[in-house]
């Protein structure tokens, strides 16, 4: 995945594929290899989030996606961080 926008809204993570070439690989191993399509509403459940398909391209291809984080990853004793590109520095994620 080339450049990415990711936010944080509420208790989710919004990613969307800013390039048009550019895609999330989620999946299975069919749609990670384009034989079977992702559709917006998808939801591929992980060990440590819930991630809902919220845009594809014309190949089924995630490029927009939400994340949210398992309760148990979104307390007060885990810290996250993002990279700030305007300020050239390393910022924490507030839940």
């Amino acid at each position: 995945m080339f450049p990415t926008d990711i936010n944080h809204d509420g208790d989710n993570f919004i990613i969307n594929a800013c390039e048009a070439s550019s895609y999330c690989l989620l999946g299975t191993k069919r749609q990670r290899l384009g034989l079977e399509k992702l559709s917006p509403g998808d939801l591929i459940e992980t060990s440590v989030s819930d991630i809902h398909i919220e845009k594809v391209n014309p190949s089924g291809q995630a490029v927009r996606v939400s994340m949210k984080m398992h309760e148990k990853y979104a307390k007060d004793s885990i810290l996250y961080f993002y990279f700030d590109e305007r300020d050239r520095q390393y910022k924490k994620y507030n839940f």
